[in-house]
């Protein structure tokens, strides 16, 4: 019993406090290729960036990825799902496995990039905000 309520703890704690530094630590890579700091600076310049707008980061970047996902769900499981060679739900095909796989292999291929270019244009886009504040008169 005492394993289930710490299992359920870290979930209801865990699972929020993860996707606060996930949200907080988006633009780590960005910070460290576009600014040329390293890790650790990165960690903290990727944390001022979204202080402040936190939720309005964590909407833009849910729907990007709600976008970019909804291509590969689609090819699994409606176009292919269920077990190859067998029938499934509201799928047009049951091919092999390998087809299945190098289809949603190339959809995700093809959206990546689209969430990459939004994050990145979300990085400077927070860059420029605080930069005009910190230059506009109060």
């Amino acid at each position: 019993m005492g394993v289930i309520v710490q299992a359920l703890i870290l979930i209801i704690v865990g699972m929020p406090l993860a996707f606060y530094f996930i949200v907080r630590w988006l633009f780590f890579p960005q910070a460290i290729m576009l600014e040329d700091v390293r890790a650790g600076e990165g960690l903290k310049r990727s944390g001022d960036l979204v202080s402040g707008s936190w939720w309005r980061v964590a909407g833009i970047v849910l729907l990007i990825t709600m976008i970019s996902l909804a291509l590969t769900v689609f090819l699994r499981f409606a176009v292919f799902p269920g077990v190859p060679g067998g029938f499934g739900g509201i799928g047009l095909a049951s091919p092999p496995s390998i087809v299945s796989v190098a289809a949603t292999s190339v959809v995700d291929a093809l959206t990546l990039p689209l969430v990459v270019s939004v994050e990145t244009l979300l990085f400077f886009d927070l860059r420029w905000r605080r930069t005009v504040a910190a230059v506009a008169p109060a």
